[in-house]
């Protein structure tokens, strides 16, 4: 998943040789897309990235993302029903950074790779109904399914660096995950997520 970073920045370009490794955390937010927005809220979005500085202008490497979409309450007849989602994705990642001798380097990437959906469903009976096998009227879950898919994933940001190490930056990140529609009712997620984050740069110099 996508990473919205903001980072203090070098005036250098990254030497080649170097390693990046940094902790993100931000928004991740459903929109129109697969009508994302009227089943889900914002919620929030963490990860870990790593990156290898393969010449002054390209990097690669990899990331683990976590995010959490609450739902919204869907109104029935007997039932109201609310359904979360807990996703996680793993991805390979290439960057490509301008202007390194900006103070703040802007950069665009790409990832590739495997999404876990979880989607957590649950009911509270409405208008006066009760639960058939007990006449109560508590939340339960009703449904649980999970779902293994493709993760693509691709934005940009602005990188910069507080010191000859720690660096932070800002990056936005629309992702498209895989789904199976007949367990999470739609065949792709797409969301943008937003993010802040910190990173250490360390090796050759």
């Amino acid at each position: 998943m996508g990473i919205l970073a903001i980072g203090a920045g070098a005036v250098l370009a990254a030497p080649v040789g170097t390693s990046q490794v940094s902790l993100n955390a931000g928004a991740a937010i459903p929109t129109w897309a697969n009508d994302l927005d009227t089943t889900q809220k914002v919620g929030p979005a963490a990860g870990a990235r790593y990156l290898y500085q393969m010449t002054p202008n390209v990097s690669v490497g990899g990331q683990l993302d976590y995010g959490y979409l609450p739902g919204k309450t869907q109104g029935g007849s007997f039932l109201d029903v609310n359904a979360v989602d807990n996703i996680y994705t793993g991805e390979l990642v290439g960057r490509y950074s301008f202007m390194q001798d900006a103070k703040w380097v802007p950069y665009v990437h790409v990832g590739i790779g495997v999404a876990r959906i979880f989607e957590t469903t649950r009911g509270t009976p409405s208008n006066g109904a009760t639960w058939a096998d007990t006449g109560t009227s508590e939340t339960r879950v009703t449904d649980r399914e999970a779902s293994t898919g493709f993760a693509l994933s691709f934005g940009g940001g602005l990188e910069k660096m507080l010191t000859d190490h720690l660096l932070c930056a800002m990056e936005a990140t629309w992702n498209t995950l895989g789904a199976s529609k007949s367990r999470i009712g739609t065949s792709t997620l797409n969301f943008p997520v937003l993010s802040l984050g910190l990173g250490w740069q360390f090796g050759s110099k």
